[in-house]
């Protein structure tokens, strides 16, 4: 309570606050600031090129996995400009390896989707990358316990902690991101944005300000700790490309839409308060 009072007695009727989405208003309001700003989170491109150097290769991994579910015979020229493996969709989880951010309910959609599959006798299967360190000794329990169960590991790979180019491989190789976070200060995570980068179709929850990202009536949007929506999203999304989200990327998310945005809130000060004249005080 002692730190509450003071930063709302230190902060509180300020000119301009700039929030990340419309979602954090709320925290912003309390504060009583006379104009309130949404400026998106933004990052520098991870691949600028992204349709010289990945997305050939995207396409025709969709383009092969499409052929697969209508039961047709692939070419051995288009296993091999799918990299040799369409019959197998790659699968990403790029975060903590925690239960809140939603690794175990990822591992967990995964062996569902591929239980679904097997049933109709579809020639495709899902393999889980999970990257990421453990949060608590906790987390590393149940993620072994888990483990243990054959549909489970038999679709799961742990990467552990990955950054720098064994990140960036991972982010190209992969076919479709899975991150059903319910983080309770989740927000407009990096790992998200970088995945709508690489044009990788997204699987991730209808929490907080994380809707907002996409455009309304997205397919990839589940509910919080909800394998089975996340197996089915799964599923929708084996057709999906994510060129579109590449696209969002562009337009709301890169570093130079995040200055421009700043720029943009910070004008409104000059215009709402205008600088007095100069008036020159004589020498004496």
């Amino acid at each position: 309570m002692r730190t509450r009072a003071f930063t709302y007695r230190l902060m509180k009727h300020v000119d301009l606050s700039i929030v990340l989405s419309r979602y954090n208003r709320a925290d912003a309001e309390k504060l009583f600031p006379k104009k309130i700003e949404v400026v998106s989170n933004g990052i520098p491109d991870p691949c600028p090129g992204y349709e010289r150097d990945i997305l050939p290769r995207r396409r025709a991994r969709l383009e092969a996995r499409r052929r697969l579910l209508n039961g047709e015979t692939l070419s051995a020229e288009s296993h091999a400009q799918a990299d040799g493996d369409p019959q197998i969709v790659h699968v990403l989880y790029l975060a903590h390896c925690s239960r809140e951010k939603g690794a175990f309910d990822a591992m967990a959609g995964v062996a569902l989707a591929n239980k679904k599959l097997a049933e109709q006798g579809v020639p495709i299967s899902l393999r889980l990358t999970v990257t990421g360190t453990f949060v608590t000794a906790a987390d590393r329990v149940e993620f072994e316990k888990l483990m243990k169960d054959d549909a489970i590991s038999g679709s799961v790979h742990y990467a552990g902690f990955v950054s720098g180019d064994q990140k960036e491989k991972l982010l190209r190789s992969a076919d479709l991101f899975c991150f059903p976070t319910f983080y309770p200060n989740e927000n407009q995570p990096v790992n998200l944005i970088e995945a709508m980068a690489f044009g990788l179709p997204v699987i991730t929850t209808r929490w907080r300000s994380l809707p907002e990202v996409f455009p309304n009536g997205y397919p990839g949007l589940v509910d919080v700790r909800s394998p089975e929506q996340i197996a089915n999203g799964l599923l929708e999304l084996l057709t999906e490309d994510g060129e579109m989200l590449r696209g969002l990327f562009l337009k709301n998310f890169t570093l130079d839409s995040y200055l421009s945005g700043l720029a943009t809130a910070f004008h409104t000060l000059e215009q709402n308060n205008p600088r007095p004249a100069f008036v020159p005080v004589p020498m004496r």
